[in-house]
């Protein structure tokens, strides 16, 4: 199956996020101040993403949390193995297209065995699997943050908690350059759940590409780094090394991938928040249980409100 990009970064892309910025406004109005509150609270952060495309908070969350985290996904994927279907990246070959092939697990499948056929896996509902990642998007940076980048109320609309493989099949996927085609602009929140350095896979981002484009970018799904030095200055291209606790946050319409790791998996939590539902790919909303829901009040339960509530 061959993926098909379509650019979300037209003027008219623009318009329909100006629109919806006050429609979330609009329907919540009782949090309109405090959007425009944190737009000026967090401004140096939020400046630094809209110049640079991406910006790290240091020691944002505790570090026992995120082990906890670490170890709950590792268990759950490990025990998800038999018969999951995971990519088939082995047969997927060519950074320039985003050809999408599947292959199911043996019911005796251990990592060792599914990495060598695919570059990683991931839960495939994390917020109901792992209900514990809520307790990141209630942080009162990361929603200030969220909220004071749009001066709005955006959604939760993506949620992947996932482990990359090392010595695998990568690079795959999105392993390669590429920009998220989910609305004009989509504001991810990254988390490690164990310290990654230069060789544990870093997040990679070419700084200021979310503004600055080049013509007919858009008509290749994955780019290659030979390409894109064309267009940007080496001084650009900056791997994200973090340790746990970090929060790394990125306008996900700027040109990234995830480094393939070399000497240990890399374990993630990636958060999007949008305007409005991600659209120009493939999409499904995220599943959250209607108990988890009923925990939230006020800002946090709007961000929340869109995902698909499962459950009496």
């Amino acid at each position: 199956m061959a993926y098909q990009f379509q650019n979300t970064t037209t003027n008219e892309d623009a318009i329909k996020l100006v629109k919806n910025k006050w429609l979330r406004i609009k329907s919540n109005p009782q949090y309109a101040k405090e959007a425009l509150e944190n737009s000026c609270k967090f401004s140096e952060i939020i400046y630094e993403i809209k110049r640079n495309s991406y910006s790290v908070v240091k020691s944002l969350l505790e570090k026992d949390f995120l082990i906890n985290l670490g170890e709950t996904l590792e268990k759950k994927l490990l025990n998800s193995l038999p018969g999951m279907e995971v990519r088939a990246h082995t047969k997927e070959k060519h950074s320039d297209s985003m050809e999408i092939f599947h292959e199911k697990l043996p019911n005796n499948a251990d990592f060792e065995y599914a990495k060598k056929i695919t570059a990683g896996i991931s839960l495939k509902d994390p917020l109901i699997e792992m209900p514990n990642i809520l307790e990141i998007i209630k942080n009162k940076t990361l929603e200030g943050v969220v909220t004071g980048y749009y001066e709005s109320i955006p959604t939760l609309t993506f949620a992947k908690a996932r482990i990359s493989f090392f010595d695998s099949v990568g690079p795959r996927d999105t392993q390669f350059w590429h920009s998220d085609p989910g609305s004009y602009r989509v504001l991810k929140a990254l988390i490690y759940l164990n310290d990654v350095d230069e060789k544990g896979g870093p997040f990679e981002i070419i700084s200021g590409s979310h503004f600055k484009k080049f013509q007919n970018w858009d008509k290749i799904t994955r780019h290659s780094h030979e390409n894109l030095k064309k267009f940007y200055n080496a001084n650009k291209f900056t791997k994200i090394t973090a340790s746990l606790g970090d929060v790394i946050f990125a306008d996900a319409t700027a040109f990234h991938k995830g480094n393939v790791p070399i000497n240990r998996n890399r374990k993630i939590i990636i958060l999007n928040f949008c305007l409005d539902d991600e659209y120009g790919l493939p999409y499904e909303k995220v599943k959250i249980n209607k108990a988890d829901f009923m925990k939230f009040k006020d800002i946090t339960k709007c961000m929340l409100e869109n995902l698909e509530i499962i459950g009496n």
